[in-house]
């Protein structure tokens, strides 16, 4: 009789012989690099559309907050502060360097070399104490005798270095075995390789004084000695920028012949842009965010950005989380833990469509003030917690038939629903932080400017140019926050006329704001300290006038004080 413990033991045994013996980091099968360029990792950054690539991804992935999460019952969750993995991950993952270098650094090495490798030290109780990362020509991932996936690490001249797997944290690129990834570079050498070339190419141009090759014509047979002459005068009159466009005399009927293509007829400047558009598609990354604004708009430009943070950003992120939840918190002992690197900051709209989204969402009770505060990093606020519907909404069936039965029973005495008044208040008071961080945004914009413009003895030139423009800047930052709070005192809906209102209060307030400006700035001595005060003192005053306009102007009908 066979035991159930053979048969277990014949599934193992199977499993590990389906493994690969070692992991497959080969490339597709090789081929010349036709431009004539040698591409590497390290060349290719040469390139500028490789190295804003690299660069965008790279250094997005490295803003974004990477914090350890522990889930609550509710099905929400709480960052962990104390843990000294929050730290390591938010702060510090080593004694030499910011959270912000460590992930750049990694990420920089997934999009060229296809891998981003980081040792991880442990203390005596197994827990992760430091990151170091590794440069992937060190690293040789392979399988050691018992079928473990193990790490090699070269020292130089000094003996190799192995690492368990789990002392490793890896971030893979697309791979043939998912465990370790195809080099960008080495895939998309050709791509990168022409790219160089036409740079190359357009650098020799130039340096040629804008002349392609060609060859001299001599009616007489010349010495071998005097051709050589002959190449050098004319190379020596001509070669470089400083020779452009010289007259140069040839002797005894020598005539010069072009035997080069000339860059228009070889498209020169239509294949470098192509090739831009090209490494992009490579990266997945929206030719906009490395300056080919060719086929941009003002109306597609947002979505694009969003998009990108979508494909080129998200998959990434992905990697960094599910490899930290494996080798950083370990399983199953700690199942409520996670980390997570927030990209919410990445895809938020403009103030506008985000006001908007945010009144809906309050309005239909899924979101509270908080959680709409949380969404735009503000702290919370007494109160804000309650989540509120309009009363008057019902079916259709009770629509049909003239009655409500959905009405809320009245409200008791010792809890009166507050009046019109008492409701402006509340929003008021909720709209006062943000209106007044933007005042703040703003503030320290003009004492950016008028100090560089003071540091230079322009002062009095620049505060008449600077502010006739910022006026306008001034009134289209406020004009969504006033609107926001023109659709909450109405109740969610505002009329043209409510909008027209809204235009004027901000145009008003834009023209005192400059004004109050140019008469500060008369006779300042500490342009920065001013700046400070500003944001001190005048940003919260002026936030209080501008909902007091905005209330007034929709209650009363009047802007007067």
């Amino acid at each position: 009789m066979v035991s159930l413990r053979g048969i277990w033991q014949g599934i193992v045994e199977r499993r590990r012989d389906s493994r690969p013996t070692q992991p497959s980091g080969r490339q597709p099968i090789w081929v010349p690099q036709l431009s004539g360029v040698y591409v590497d990792e390290q060349t290719a950054l040469q390139y500028s559309a490789v190295y804003a690539c690299v660069r965008y991804i790279s250094e997005t992935v490295a803003c974004l907050p990477w914090r350890l999460m522990r889930r609550r019952a509710d099905g929400g969750a709480d960052v962990e502060t104390d843990s000294d993995l929050h730290w390591m991950i938010f702060q510090s993952p080593n004694g030499e360097m910011s959270a912000y270098d460590f992930k750049r650094t990694l990420e920089a090495h997934r999009q060229t070399w296809g891998n981003g490798y980081a040792e991880i030290v442990r203390d005596g109780s197994m827990r992760a104490r430091e990151l170091w990362p590794i440069t992937p020509d060190r690293v040789t991932p392979k399988r050691a005798d018992s079928g473990e996936l193990v790490y090699e690490i070269s020292n130089g001249t000094s003996e190799s270095t192995i690492l368990p797997g789990r002392d490793v944290f890896h971030l893979r690129g697309l791979g043939y075995d998912g465990l370790v990834g195809y080099s960008p570079i080495a895939m998309a050498r050709q791509a990168v390789g022409l790219g160089i070339a036409t740079e190359q190419f357009g650098a020799t141009w130039f340096g040629n004084g804008s002349h392609g090759s060609g060859v001299l014509e001599s009616p007489t047979p010349l010495s071998p000695d005097r051709v050589e002459a002959l190449r050098r005068q004319f190379e020596g009159q001509h070669r470089g920028p400083k020779n452009a466009n010289r007259v140069v005399l040839l002797e005894n009927g020598t005539q010069y012949k072009q035997v080069s293509v000339p860059p228009d007829d070889a498209q020169f400047l239509q294949t470098r842009q192509f090739q831009v558009t090209d490494i992009c598609r490579w990266y997945r990354v929206p030719p906009h965010k490395v300056a080919q604004l060719d086929r941009a708009t003002f109306s597609n430009i947002e979505h694009q950005s969003i998009e990108a943070v979508q494909e080129a950003i998200l998959p990434n992120v992905h990697g960094w989380e599910s490899e930290a939840q494996r080798k950083l918190i370990g399983r199953p002992a700690n199942r409520k833990l996670f980390t997570r690197l927030s990209v919410q900051a990445l895809l938020r709209g403009d103030q506008q469509g985000r006001a908007a989204y945010y009144h809906q969402m309050w309005q239909m009770g899924v979101m509270s003030v908080n959680e709409i505060r949380k969404l735009e990093d503000l702290n919370p606020i007494d109160n804000g917690d309650e989540h509120l519907v309009q009363m008057n909404i019902t079916t259709l069936e009770d629509a049909s038939e003239g009655t409500n039965t959905t009405d809320p029973p009245a409200a008791p005495p010792a809890s009166p629903e507050p009046d019109g008044e008492d409701r402006t208040a509340t929003f008021r008071v909720a709209m006062l932080e943000p209106i007044s961080e933007a005042l703040q945004r703003l503030l320290r914009k003009e004492g950016r400017a008028m100090a560089q413009a003071s540091s230079r003895g322009k002062l009095t030139a620049k505060r008449d140019t600077f502010y006739e423009l910022h006026e306008a800047d001034v009134a289209d930052a406020i004009r969504p926050l006033a609107m926001a709070l023109a659709r909450c005192i109405r109740g969610g809906t505002v009329t043209e006329a409510d909008a027209r209102l809204m235009g004027a209060v901000c145009s008003d307030y834009a023209a005192d704001h400059v004004a109050t400006s140019t008469t500060d700035l008369e006779g300042a001595g500490d342009i920065e300290g001013l700046a400070d005060l500003w944001c001190a003192e005048r940003a919260p005053e002026a936030a209080c006038d501008i909902t007091n306009r905005v209330s007034k102007m929709l209650l009363e009908g009047s802007t007067d004080d």
